[in-house]
């Protein structure tokens, strides 16, 4: 059994493992720092990044100001975030909806007390779970929430219902009936999907106190609970350059020449994705391509 190898873990994740350690690939942290000249996959997930080589023309760190609003930058995070999740180890979330009834809270301070108090009471109800969290205005003008709840497969809509109505101290019995929602999504294609729809989608037209700042947008809830696990290999020579070159490729989109890296790209779904100027690549595409660039 290699380093890193669980007996827990899918035939498909070992193999896997044993290939990357012949190609290079070792664990590496995935927020420490990375070395140009290298390439970072996200396991199990969709989020590779070549340092070296700015593919999207973004220019990376520097201090954050205030947060007035849902910036690109955001959204781009919260999809990386997403793409970076072992999907194997977090199975299929819960999409979760909170919204406020007729009379809401003007104070966004007090929206944030609520979503944390929300959250606490998750927690006690199940230890293992965490989520991704999206504040989002409705046309009315209140805010309401979208969730990802990883780590339970069920949750009780009267359980729900009755402690939202209970955090923001409601007592309209009908927001009690109709101020929360709740679907176990079906497949990551539909969780990048609910994340692209709901979590990541802009809002054009802010009521005014929107317009003032009600801090973040978006957050999660129980980082350290979440299954992320990086690898890293240094790209020598030629090697660097043809990986940058496909990459480039991909994100140029459909009817770019070389798109086709590997003779059965068709038969290969989820292989890539787009995201805006960035493309989301599956480890084991990451995988192969790390084998095609290098020499034999």
């Amino acid at each position: 059994m290699t380093s890193g190898e669980s007996p827990s873990e899918s035939s498909e994740r070992q193999e896997f493992r044993r290939q990357a350690a012949l190609l290079g690939l070792s664990s590496v942290h995935i927020s420490s720092p990375q070395k140009p000249g290298t390439i970072r996959i996200a396991v199990g997930g969709s989020n590779v990044r070549l340092c070296g080589d700015p593919m999207d023309g973004v220019s990376y760190g520097g201090e954050r100001g205030a947060v007035l609003g849902f910036s690109k930058a955001s959204r781009r995070r919260m999809l990386q975030f997403l793409q970076s999740v072992d999907r194997e180890k977090c199975g299929m979330p819960l999409f979760v909806t909170l919204t406020y009834p007729g009379e809401w809270p003007g104070d966004p301070r007090r929206w944030k007390r609520d979503l944390v108090a929300w959250l606490a009471r998750l927690k006690r109800r199940d230890p293992r779970v965490w989520a991704v969290w999206r504040l989002e205005p409705q046309r009315r003008g209140a805010p309401h929430y979208h969730l990802l709840v990883f780590g339970t497969d069920w949750l009780d809509k009267g359980w729900l219902s009755r402690t939202w109505f209970e955090v923001v101290g409601s007592g309209d019995e009908r927001h009690l009936r109709a101020g929360t929602q709740v679907q176990l999504v079906q497949s990551w294609r539909r969780v990048m999907g609910y994340a692209a729809k709901y979590l990541a989608k802009d809002v054009d037209q802010l009521p005014e106190v929107w317009r003032q700042g009600v801090g973040r947008w978006w957050g999660v809830h129980r980082r350290a609970a979440v299954p992320r696990e990086a690898m890293e290999v240094e790209l020598k020579g030629g090697a660097f350059f043809r990986v940058r070159r496909v990459l480039r490729r991909l994100i140029a989109g459909p009817g770019v020449s070389g798109r086709k890296f590997w003779p059965d790209m068709p038969d290969c779904p989820g292989c890539f994705l787009r995201q805006g100027q960035r493309v989301g690549l599956s480890a084991e595409g990451a995988q192969r391509l790390i084998a095609w660039a290098k020499p034999g």
